[in-house]
């Protein structure tokens, strides 16, 4: 607790919030579908009525995910998440992935520079995955908050990980789809 004016340091509190939470990080505990969405997702539910207000949208993997607000959501909220947020991810695994290439073509790459170009080669596939999904809907994604969450949503359920809450949404998605 050697915090300016004796007050907690930042790591000290992160460290008691991980005790109580259970977890090793906070990282681990937002990145995790089980973590802090599944918390959240339980928070905000009454009977069978679902509305979280914090959304995870996600590679599939869930090492890259975008957290968007549901009250603040807009029809450029995707093109938002695209501009600022993706596709500058997008260009930096790509370099990454360059200068990767460039220490092995040098031969003086070991195992832990191979390790490191297929992860991000993986990164980099998966980003595009989540790109495309939110290209496709940017033009289409008209979010209406008198919709309710669950129907909001349903569009993205691709990008959501924790599968309790994407298999609603891919539920309401076809179903909606088909015109119910």
């Amino acid at each position: 607790w050697s915090g300016q004016e004796g007050g907690p340091t930042a790591e000290a509190i992160e460290h008691e919030a991980c005790e109580i939470l259970g977890v090793k990080s906070l990282r681990d505990y937002f990145r995790k579908p089980a973590g802090f969405f599944a918390d959240h997702l339980k928070r905000y539910s009454k009977s069978r009525r679902q509305a979280p207000i914090y959304w995870p949208l996600s590679t599939a993997s869930g090492s890259y995910t975008l957290w968007i607000y549901y009250h603040r959501l807009t029809p450029d909220t995707l093109y938002k998440c695209l501009d600022q947020f993706v596709n500058p991810k997008l260009k930096e695994v790509e370099q990454e992935i360059h200068h990767l290439r460039t220490i092995l073509d040098t031969d003086e790459a070991g195992s832990k520079e191979r390790k490191q170009l297929a992860d991000a080669e993986s990164l980099l596939n998966e980003l595009k995955d989540m790109q495309a999904q939110l290209t496709h809907w940017a033009p289409r994604w008209k979010p209406d908050l008198n919709d309710g969450v669950l129907i909001t949503a349903c569009p993205l359920w691709k990008l959501f990980r924790l599968p309790k809450w994407q298999k609603a949404l891919g539920t309401c998605w076809k179903e909606l789809d088909k015109g119910d």
